[in-house]
Formats: structure tokens, sequence, C-alpha cells
């Protein structure tokens, strides 16, 4: 990660599956994006991206979530 080794705050990381969702998420209220989006949304923090994208990040905020859930099992029988 080139924003840890050498401390650059505009390094942005691509690639990655969830990090896109996060960012859409949390500046555009869009619970999907990809990279390509997410550098858009990203542009007016130039010089500083990197380090928008690691606070929300790290601020707990999560796209909302589509997949599958596990069912409730009854634990009355253990």
């Amino acid at each position: 990660m080139v924003r840890c080794a050498f401390g650059d705050p505009d390094a942005v990381s691509v690639g990655d599956f969830h990090i896109p969702n996060t960012v859409a998420w949390a500046l555009a209220g869009e619970p999907r994006a990809d990279d390509a989006r997410m550098l858009e949304l990203l542009e007016p923090y130039r010089g500083q991206r990197g380090r928008v994208q690691r606070l929300l990040e790290v601020g707990g905020i999560v796209a909302p979530r589509y997949g599958q859930r596990l069912a409730p099992r009854s634990i009355a029988a253990i």
C-alpha cells in the first residue's frame, strides 16, 4: 500500500470489492459502485483522496448488504 509505505495521502486503493461500495454509500447514498464511480466521487478531494477513503473505512460506514441471511435456528433443543 503506497499510502502506508510512503505516506502518500492521495493514493487510492482500487480493485477492492467493498471499498467502492463504502465510498459510494457515504458520499452519494448509492449502495453499489465500481472503481470508476468511486474515483469520480473522490475527485473533489484530490490531494487527500486516500485519506478520505481510509476515514470512511474506519468510520464504520457500511453499504447495505443484499446477500442471503442464515435462517434463525431454535436453541431450545441444545
